[in-house]
């Protein structure tokens, strides 16, 4: 999953996504089947994404075994804003901060981590950014 600065849409979607943004299978009925979660907002008109986030946060240990770091990117006007944290999204100072942050934004998104490979280090948390031709663009899966 990918968003450029300043892309929007139609409408407002916002979405729990299985691996490449793809629908959940109904064979997958257990989140914990789905080594990390995404959250992705996408919107015609700048929207509040802390109430989906605050939720989507407590999934990350709380209420489901995302423990193992988290993220969140999204855009202000062409600025891009992240936070990451390898501690659990549910015990995250960061993370609390981040769903009480008072931000409209075109673009959001956000991963919760089960580590199945590699170290539980901030190294290893999405979403990650690069540029390319000028423009930022933030990625996870």
């Amino acid at each position: 999953v990918f968003l450029p600065a300043g892309h929007s849409s139609n409408s407002c979607r916002t979405c729990i996504s299985g691996p490449l943004g793809l629908p959940v299978p109904s064979a997958w009925s257990s989140s914990t089947a789905l080594p990390c979660q995404l959250l992705g907002m996408n919107c015609r008109t700048p929207t509040d994404f802390s109430f989906s986030f605050r939720g989507f946060a407590r999934r990350g240990g709380d209420t489901d075994v995302h423990r193992d770091g988290w993220g969140i990117a999204f855009y202000e006007g062409r600025g891009l804003r992240s936070f990451h944290d390898p501690d659990p999204a549910s015990d995250s100072p960061i993370a609390k901060f981040v769903s009480e942050y008072p931000v409209l934004t075109l673009n959001m998104i956000a991963h919760i981590r089960y580590g199945t490979e590699g170290k539980t280090e901030l190294a290893n948390v999405h979403p990650f950014d690069r540029e390319l031709w000028g423009i930022k663009f933030v990625f996870a899966h």
